[in-house]
């Protein structure tokens, strides 16, 4: 209801039309927006509150309490209608709706809130190094509070912020999705500790893909359990292992060692295998050793003794045992066999040393 004009102390007005009808936004000068098709009838008045009925050409009608500013009004159709307003007199406290109670329970069909905001009231920042907006809504709960919805719950705003004290707990009964800028968006976490456990983890990146690490990083495969088989524990279990697919290059610096380890077999495919040492290989084998090409083998040896070097040689082959072990000398052979030619050649001294030397 809009405001009216006072009709202040005078008796007279008492069960009789008030000289200015209240319009609740509606045009007086129109017959159609009129506050009401009949007559409007001011029952009694104190200090400055009328009040008063009016009724309609089809025989409805109403009640209203105000002063002009506020009001209170019970239109045709069972609606009541609340309206506050204050005036120069009133101070900032004045124009409010003011409910106390131990208990309030409504019931409706639905319910709608508009709040149009109060930006033009502000108080000191909480950092005391400007001001800072009253909030337009606001809900102070001193304990639990909850919302429960049967259907779809839907916040918007400019900006959304969730401040939990001690824990924050995001649970979902089926799938959790978060989209940033319909996906072109930026999501950021920061925290001391991430943990993810899940059954299953897949990143389908269209970009590039970082980790900037700290001094340690341990990938760790589990062991499968499977508690109603009779062997419940596997070490290497059927389907276990670690993939890696580029259709680009790989390339691995390491300022340290590096260690493998495996208790079955290494094997390496490659177009071109080139392995460069600057201070020497050591290749120790407990089994066969099996070197199988189809092109050329080349081998250039160039000999500069190293430091504690017992030997000038720039190669030496050994089989069985040096001397001074317990190897027998005579149990390893050694068998060149070739469907062309065999050169040695050398600009020193060529020794054959055995018990038997045989030239076909």
């Amino acid at each position: 209801m809009a405001k009216i004009n006072q009709p202040g102390s005078d008796p007279s007005l008492i069960g009789k039309n008030a000289s200015t009808q209240p319009t609740d936004g509606r045009d007086n000068t129109s017959d159609e927006l009129k506050f009401c098709t009949g007559d409007v009838d001011v029952i009694g008045v104190h200090l400055g509150y009328a009040i008063g009925t009016y009724s309609n050409k089809d025989g409805s009608g109403g009640l209203f309490i105000t002063d002009g500013s506020s009001s209170f009004w019970i239109d045709e159709n069972r609606s009541i209608h609340i309206q506050t307003g204050k005036t120069a007199v009133d101070g900032g406290t004045g124009g409010g709706l003011i409910m106390r109670s131990d208990t309030v329970y409504q019931k409706t069909g639905s319910y709608k809130l508009e709040v149009q905001g109060n930006d033009d009231e502000a108080n000191a920042s909480s950092d005391g190094k400007g001001e800072e907006n009253n909030p337009a809504y606001s809900v102070h709960v001193y304990g639990n509070a909850a919302i429960t919805a049967n259907g779809d719950l839907s916040l918007a705003a400019d900006n959304i912020l969730i401040d939990a004290r001690e824990q924050l707990k995001l649970k979902s009964g089926g799938q959790t999705q978060i989209t940033s800028g319909d996906g072109g968006g930026k999501v950021d976490v920061v925290t001391n500790e991430f943990k993810v456990t899940s059954k299953f983890a897949k990143y389908d990146l269209t970009g590039s893909f970082y980790i900037d690490g700290p001094e340690e990083i341990t990938f760790n495969q589990k062991i499968k359990f499977d508690p109603l088989a009779s062997n419940s524990i596997a070490i290497n279990t059927i389907g276990s292992k670690v993939s890696t697919n580029s259709i680009g290059g790989k390339n691995t610096v390491l300022l340290g060692n590096s260690t493998e380890s495996t208790l079955g077999n290494v094997q390496v495919s490659a177009y071109k295998w080139l392995n460069e040492s600057i201070s020497g290989t050591a290749s120790l084998n407990l089994g066969p050793m099996i070197d199988f090409g189809l092109s050329t083998y080349q081998g250039t040896f160039i000999g500069t003794p190293r430091e504690n070097s017992r030997s000038l040689s720039a190669y030496e082959l050994y089989t069985g045992g040096t001397i001074g072990t317990s190897f027998n000398l005579l149990g390893n052979d050694i068998s060149l066999t070739s469907i062309g030619t065999i050169t040695g050649t050398t600009l020193s001294v060529t020794d054959f040393i055995a018990t038997a030397i045989l030239l076909n």
